[in-house]
């Protein structure tokens, strides 16, 4: 064994408040903060962080465990034998968040979320006899573990072949995904075979096949560690859990609905193991990019991004909170579901079927005395009023909608009815939004453009380059050629001209031509200008464009 290193000893002698700064997770001011409401309540440090949003408890238990030199384990990974926890209140093991293993004499192995907590250790004591072996194991998958022992019935030992491989086939699955970078997971029945498919950089890509017996096992898997009832079938359900991959923790919402093969199944992923994104990250460009962070800026007002589903719409305005030194200001959400966990933002997410819809959940949050609020989405007028109401009472407002265009965005309000004076008065600013793919860099190749490369090129009013860029297909980018997605944008300030047009109610064409003459970018050009500077396909700026290339590009 290789002894720790000084600077490696040095390290863990560091309270957790300086190793979590060191280590990126929280800045020197929010450790200030926490250092000052610790002070005020006398609550340990680590217990303030996570009241303050800006830890998690694994996070701070993974400190724990590596202090004490306490193993972490994978419990997906492992069968554990149902007759461990004969006899035992299981409520009881939920409320401490341990669960044994294994057991090799009177020596047993128990896994827990937290070490630390002495209480724990003693009552784990009184009821399992012996020696103990205690191993670290996150909140989520011992939650987990102990649903899956509870649904075996009592005498039942190990799992069965069929369920160890169905819980083996779902961490594969879900492993794959993450190594593609997949956005989400279709599991599609057929009639003599289930096809499990990949969205990559928005397109579905090929994955593994499975017998439908196996993949009805593996769907009741799915099932069960979303909290769904694997006995209803005909009727669709939705659910959600937390799946612990190696890079860190991705919240999955899964969606099941009755096919006339058998049960459909996707699996959305939401990675937030990267923390909020950065505004400069999505690459807007540096104009785009300066004139968002000067809206962010402002008092009050109301900032749109719309696009079509799976546009990026959401990290757009998480990467806007992001600029907004929340410590000065309250940041509050309505989301659904809550897809980022922004530290000091008070995040509420809505439930439609108690009747607590973004409309109620916004009046509600509005009497909250926020500075800034985000809106997941507008979806009716009820909620398109509130939210204009609030940016022109002194409220920085943030939300989504559906429509293509910019120009299509305040037409799409108008068309929900909104008071146009108030929408003039409001509008700071409708960002629309899409995505193109990378060409990847490990396979990139180049030519020279042919006819409809510069017919594209020229439709945009772009001179066409002498050469163009294309991916010839490797293993980093599973033959695709293509590594990744950046935004494409075109971002519409209104100025007095736009604001009267918006007051009149223009149509939406009226709307783009004056931004048109005013400045605006349209999206087709940033595209195109992505393709002559090879950060993308021709292919793909003529796709996201709707330019119809005859093949000879």
């Amino acid at each position: 064994m290789i002894p720790a290193s000084p600077a490696a000893a040095e390290e863990k002698r560091l309270p957790i408040g300086e190793r979590l700064v060191q280590s990126g997770r929280i800045t020197r001011a929010q450790l200030q903060m926490a250092l000052s409401e610790h002070q005020r309540t006398r609550e340990p440090i680590g217990k303030v962080l996570i009241s303050l949003g800006l830890v998690t408890q694994d996070q701070l238990n993974a400190l724990v465990f590596e202090d004490a030199h306490i193993e972490r384990v994978q419990l997906r990974e492992r069968r554990i034998d149902r007759t461990l926890v004969d006899g035992v209140d299981l409520q009881q093991l939920r409320e401490w968040t341990a669960v044994p293993i294994s057991r090799e004499g009177d020596c047993w192995t128990i896994a827990v979320a937290d070490p630390s907590d002495i209480l724990v250790a003693d009552a784990l004591s009184g009821i399992f006899q012996g020696s103990r072996h205690i191993v670290g194991a996150t909140r989520s998958e011992i939650l987990e573990t102990l649903r899956d022992l509870a649904a075996q019935p009592d005498g039942a030992g190990a799992p069965t072949d069929s369920t160890n491989d169905a819980i083996v086939s779902l961490n594969n699955i879900m492993s794959e995904a993450l190594a593609r970078r997949a956005t989400d997971i279709h599991i599609e029945p057929e009639e003599k075979l289930t096809r499990v498919r990949y969205r990559v950089d928005g397109v579905l890509v090929a994955g593994p096949t499975y017998s439908i017996n196996a993949a009805n096992s593996i769907v009741s898997r799915l099932k069960i560690v979303s909290s769904l009832d694997i006995s209803i079938k005909r009727m669709p359900q939705d659910g959600r859990y937390r799946y612990n991959g190696n890079s860190g923790a991705i919240d999955c919402r899964v969606s099941t609905i009755p096919t006339i093969h058998g049960e459909n199944a996707v699996v959305r992923l939401l990675d937030g193991s990267h923390g909020t994104p950065r505004l400069a990250e999505l690459q807007f460009g540096p104009e785009i990019e300066s004139t968002l962070r000067a809206a962010a800026a402002k008092p009050h007002g109301i900032v749109y991004v719309v696009g079509a589903t799976g546009s990026g719409k959401t990290t757009t305005l998480y990467a806007l909170l992001g600029s907004i030194d929340a410590m000065q200001r309250k940041v509050c959400t309505v989301e659904d579901p809550v897809e980022y966990r922004l530290p000091l933002a008070r995040q509420t997410q809505v439930q439609p079927e108690i009747g607590f819809d973004f409309a109620t959940a916004l009046r509600s949050l509005l009497r909250q005395d926020p500075d800034v609020v985000l809106v997941g989405e507008t979806r009716d007028s009820e909620t398109a009023q509130i939210g204009l109401r609030a940016a022109l009472t002194g409220h920085l407002v943030f939300s989504t909608l559906h429509a293509n265009r910019a120009a299509g965005g305040a037409a799409r309000l108008i068309e929900m009815g909104v008071d146009s004076c108030l929408l003039a008065s409001s509008l700071t600013g409708i960002l629309a939004q899409t995505l193109v793919r990378r060409v990847c860099g490990y396979c990139k190749e180049s030519k020279r453009p042919g006819p409809d490369a510069i017919g594209f090129f020229t439709s945009q009013q772009i001179s066409a380059p002498a050469e163009i860029v294309y991916g010839a297909g490797c293993e980093r980018c599973n033959f695709m050629g293509y590594l990744g997605r950046r935004a494409v944008a075109e971002l519409l300030i209104p100025n007095r001209q736009i604001a009267a047009a918006i007051q009149s109610k223009a149509s939406a064409v009226e709307i783009y031509e004056l931004a048109l003459a005013n400045g605006l970018v349209p999206i087709e050009r940033v595209a195109a200008a992505h393709a002559a500077d090879g950060a993308t396909t021709v292919e793909e700026a003529a796709r996201v464009s709707g330019y119809a290339l005859g093949g000879n590009s």
